[in-house]
């Protein structure tokens, strides 16, 4: 009989012990690249922007939760944030929608994250709706590509420079277990 009650016990202290070792495997990376958007005289017209190719080389960060990007089980984007970097007087009023995809060698191109009807209220940070698409291949890759659709509803005398911030929540297994 105490044989029959300690196995739902040991059932519930395993489940439990497992629920906690997931939560070590679960962590956030931070990634950042720019882009800028130059003077123009055309408005409601899509601007397509090429970012510098991202390095998906986290390891530190891999590292600092032990362990490695192969180890991935699920990525999702939890924040994206644009920043306008210059001019320094410079805000998001010019722009009516900004789109951003992800793309890495051998994987198709997918929306990342996009926001519509900006708001002429003189912003200076931008937070974007993320894709709820799982992310895993493109994180796994060595680098990946974003690029940037824009459209502008007034045109701007002078280039943008905008720095857009990631946050990528990670899953991954406790070192191959």
């Amino acid at each position: 009989m105490k044989k029959l009650l300690l196995l739902p016990v040991m059932m519930l202290l395993f489940l439990s012990c497992e629920d906690e070792l997931d939560k070590l495997t679960m962590f956030d990376i931070d990634n950042s690249t720019s882009f800028s958007i130059p003077a123009t005289t055309i408005i409601d017209s899509p601007i397509a922007i090429n970012t510098p190719e991202i390095e998906s080389n986290s390891n530190n960060d891999f590292e600092n939760n032990n362990s490695r990007k192969e180890l991935i089980e699920s990525a999702k984007l939890t924040r994206l944030q644009l920043t306008i970097d210059s001019p320094d007087n410079g805000n998001f009023d010019f722009l009516n929608e900004v789109e951003l995809f992800i793309s890495a060698d051998g994987l198709t191109e997918i929306p990342l994250a996009s926001i519509e009807n900006i708001p002429a209220d003189q912003l200076k940070q931008l937070n974007l709706t993320p894709t709820t698409e799982e992310l895993r291949p493109y994180l796994q890759a060595d680098n990946y590509n974003v690029r940037v659709r824009a459209i502008t509803d007034e045109t701007i005398a002078q280039e943008y420079t905008i720095n857009v911030n990631f946050t990528f929540f990670i899953d991954a297994e406790i070192l191959g277990i």
